[in-house]
């Protein structure tokens, strides 16, 4: 799952750094919903990001519901064993997960458990719970955005 749409995030590193304007070495990543999803897919197939965001994102691709109806079974299955949350141990870039506290979309447990992953495998990372705040925080917006402009200023500085 995701294979053709983590590539084409991946096919953005080199176009990156053809650019005469960018900083090979300063690439931050960020994602929303789906978005935030394929950050943490990318995340574990390559090192040139530096610093990355996800907000709102899905960890575990699986309704639990969906294991008692044998017709989706399998699917519910498949989709599980993609989630996020089983590579883990391969995301080496520090990420800020924040995450509404009255998300309907994305369960805030998707949050916790992703944060409680990276932390096993002993990774750089920080959680935001925004308390009431909805799927893609707009509800918390300007204390949101600040956080994430102040994660990526403070991983992503000249040396």
């Amino acid at each position: 799952f995701g294979g053709a749409q983590v590539n084409d995030v991946l096919n953005l590193i080199p176009l990156i750094k053809s650019l005469p304007s960018a900083d090979p070495d300063r690439i931050g990543m960020a994602g929303v919903s789906y978005g935030g999803m394929m950050t943490y897919l990318a995340l574990t197939r390559t090192g040139e990001v530096k610093a990355a965001c996800a907000i709102g994102a899905p960890s575990v691709r699986c309704k639990w519901e969906w294991a008692s109806k044998p017709s989706i079974y399998e699917e519910s299955r498949s989709y599980f064993a993609s989630s996020p949350i089983h590579f883990a141990h391969l995301i080496n870039t520090p990420i800020l997960i924040q995450h509404g506290g009255a998300d309907h979309r994305a369960s805030p447990v998707d949050a916790q458990l992703m944060a409680a992953a990276l932390d096993y495998y002993d990774r750089p990372y920080r959680l935001s719970i925004y308390e009431g705040g909805n799927h893609n925080l707009s509800s918390h917006w300007p204390e949101a955005f600040q956080e994430h402009l102040d994660w990526m200023a403070s991983h992503l500085q000249s040396p």
